[in-house]
């Protein structure tokens, strides 16, 4: 966040190329730890996750999610976008880009 301003509300969302396939804690794991503490609520599909936090002043969060692969090929890998939740000029996204996965 390089405001002076903390801001609130944000959403993550990381969608997973076609080959691979995310690890859902909550159904793979006995015990739901949380590696960061600082979001408000994560929300797994089947071929993304959604984080729910907020961000303060001049500040940054990192947040890890586990994966495997599905199938071998070449994929897309989706943008990965961040973005308030009621104001539409609050967002950030980064490129799209190719991922192997070799057999």
């Amino acid at each position: 966040n390089p405001s002076a301003l903390a801001v609130s509300d944000l959403a993550l969302n990381l969608k997973m190329p076609a080959g691979w396939e995310l690890i859902n804690p909550r159904i793979y794991e006995t015990k739901v730890a949380k590696s960061n503490e600082n979001y408000t609520y994560q929300d797994f599909r089947d071929d993304r996750v959604y984080t729910f936090f907020n961000l303060d002043a001049g500040s940054t969060e990192t947040f890890s999610f586990k994966t495997k692969a599905a199938f071998s090929g070449d994929f897309y890998l989706p943008a990965v976008s961040c973005e308030h939740m009621y104001k539409g000029t609050v967002y950030a996204r980064n490129a799209t880009r190719r991922v192997s996965i070799a057999k």
